[in-house]
């Protein structure tokens, strides 16, 4: 206690000394925003901006990545389809299939009837969204008339 020390003052770090970094993370770019604000260096205000020109240039490297990736996903697709049997006979035969006159045409005829079948199939649910579209149009006349008749009996009430 004899010697008293003066009290130590704090160096506060002015952020035009530091060696301030492009910022590349969320966090690093907030932090670099915040001294902006406080100091409106322009020497900040540059590196903020080669920042976003980094990370936009960053993040359309990425999307074209994921767009290759993606399209190359549908390519793997595409070739595992091309390897699989078609069975146009409608028989699990796992060896090979010797093609004669008589097969060629009973495969025609199978692929003949699956594409009747498909177009059937699209017939009938088209046939039943018309069949919806007409029903939904009679239940709107049916409420339109109910709600012609209320008019009508509240208006006769009112009488």
């Amino acid at each position: 206690m004899d010697k008293i020390e003066p009290r130590r003052q704090s160096k506060r770090l002015s952020i035009s000394n530091l060696r301030i970094e492009t910022p590349k993370s969320c966090r690093a770019v907030r932090r670099v925003q915040k001294a902006w604000k406080t100091t409106q260096d322009h020497q900040i205000l540059d590196k903020l901006f080669y920042a976003s020109e980094a990370l936009a240039a960053q993040h359309s490297i990425d999307q074209h990545i994921i767009r290759s990736l993606y399209k190359a996903l549908n390519i793997e697709k595409k070739k595992s389809k091309r390897g699989q049997r078609l069975n146009l006979l409608g028989t699990d035969d796992s060896g090979p299939i010797l093609w004669s006159p008589s097969k060629i045409q009973a495969a025609k005829a199978r692929i003949d009837e699956k594409e009747a079948q498909e177009d059937q199939a699209k017939l009938d649910v088209a046939a039943i969204k018309a069949q919806k579209v007409l029903e939904k149009e009679e239940k709107e006349a049916r409420r339109q008339e109910l709600a012609v008749e209320r008019l009508q009996k509240r208006q006769e009430a009112k009488i």
